[in-house]
């Protein structure tokens, strides 16, 4: 026997099913009056829903966030440019002291450039101090290093300032989805318990197919998460 928990599926899902199973019951049985009572309350509770999703406040701070970054990363991959430029340059009596930063700042490569925004910011923070040093600083200023790493230092720090402008926009976003959830999955709970009782679980399975599919998607992507998740077994 087929049997619905829909609890742990994410709301764009749960809503885009409960829209689509009541439509299914609504063309299975068109002459059911309870079923339309039903239908339409499921309806009308995802709708709610889809109206309380609408575009947030923190959207074109988002979009000016993704700008920023990669401004960020360009200037820093800019700086880099400029190093190997020094140090590849044949007689260029300055080609050991750009070796020796470019080393310390990309030697391990590029790649935490797309690594999550702390993690990047933390990478970034630490080149920063580290060229901040004196006698880092002295060796800057000798190859002219001195303007790159105030461009990194300036669109880090205003990649950071518009980070926290924008996480603050969406801590501060109402809870409005939480506070409907719950009418809704009464709502689904009642159309399912009345489908199965008095049309059958196997016609209940089948109008309620979407949410079966967005079960079975969610566990299948927590199982990934899990197996991502647990530590590596030790060689023995």
């Amino acid at each position: 026997m087929s049997r619905i928990a829909f609890s742990y599926i994410k709301i764009k899902e749960k809503v885009e099913s409960a829209m689509s199973t009541a439509r299914n019951c609504r063309e299975l049985w068109p002459d059911d009056a309870v079923i339309k009572i039903f239908t339409d309350d499921l309806t009308a509770r995802a709708q709610e829903i889809v109206s309380a999703s609408g575009p947030k406040n923190e959207k074109p701070l988002t979009e000016e966030l993704l700008r920023i970054e990669s401004i960020r990363d360009n200037a820093f991959r800019a700086a880099v440019n400029y190093l190997e430029s020094i140090a590849l340059l044949p007689g260029n009596p300055n080609s050991e002291k750009a070796e020796a930063l470019l080393e310390r700042l990309s030697g391990s490569g590029l790649s935490f450039l797309s690594e999550s925004y702390l993690a990047e910011t933390t990478i970034l923070n630490e080149h920063l101090a580290w060229l901040d040093k004196e006698e880092n600083k002295t060796v800057a200023t000798e190859i002219g290093f001195g303007p790159w790493i105030e461009a990194i230092r300036t669109t880090n720090n205003n990649f950071v300032k518009m980070l926290a402008e924008r996480n603050s926009a969406k801590e501060a976003r109402p809870p409005r989805i939480d506070t409907l959830t719950p009418a809704l999955d009464k709502s689904i709970k009642a159309l399912w318990a009345y489908v199965d009782a008095h049309k059958g679980n196997d016609k209940a399975a089948h109008v309620f197919a979407d949410f079966f599919t967005a079960m079975a998607n969610e566990k299948t992507r927590r199982t990934k998460k899990a197996l991502a998740d647990s530590p590596l077994t030790p060689e023995s």
